[in-house]
């Protein structure tokens, strides 16, 4: 695909949990695309209900300002996660229109709907193009969650 979202969370106990989107166009990241978001709606640490508030506002406000989709959304995660985040496609009447995926970190296998097992990534161009948003994704969403953190501990704005 030509246009790859990625989408991330992190959290520490549930607190301070914040969110990140990023996108890849032709394999390049596209900084003015990614958005980062504190989650509003999720008490505790609940990965697929913080997935799912991520992928519900950003590709809300995406259909609202009839923005370019993505051709895949890469959910940094396992099947929970790749579950959580159809959901909310399915809640904005986009599930046909966004291809999903979920590309686990520890094993290195990518989940995708209606497919029992997860298929292991290679060495190839396409799956190095996988690991890199995935790896984005969670850069961001990781530097957003610190900056939250130190501004709670320190005081001032993240």
């Amino acid at each position: 695909p030509a246009v790859i979202d990625g989408v991330d969370v992190s959290t520490t106990g549930g607190g301070e949990s914040v969110g990140s989107a990023v996108r890849f166009v032709n394999g390049v990241p596209e900084n003015r695309s990614y958005r980062r978001y504190r989650i509003r709606t999720v008490a505790g640490q609940d990965d697929f209900a913080m997935i799912h508030e991520v992928v519900l506002r950003r590709y809300r406000r995406l259909a609202a300002e009839r923005a370019a989709l993505p051709q895949l959304l890469l959910v940094d995660g396992g099947r929970g996660q790749m579950d959580a985040a159809a959901k909310a496609l399915g809640q904005l009447g986009l599930s046909e229109m966004i291809e999903l995926a979920a590309l686990v970190k520890e094993r290195e296998e990518v989940y995708r709907p209606g497919c029992q097992r997860p298929v292991p990534l290679e060495n190839e161009p396409g799956d190095l193009i996988l690991r890199h948003v995935r790896d984005e994704a969670h850069r961001c969403a990781v530097g957003y969650h610190r900056i939250r953190r130190r501004a709670r501990l320190f005081g001032g704005r993240g």
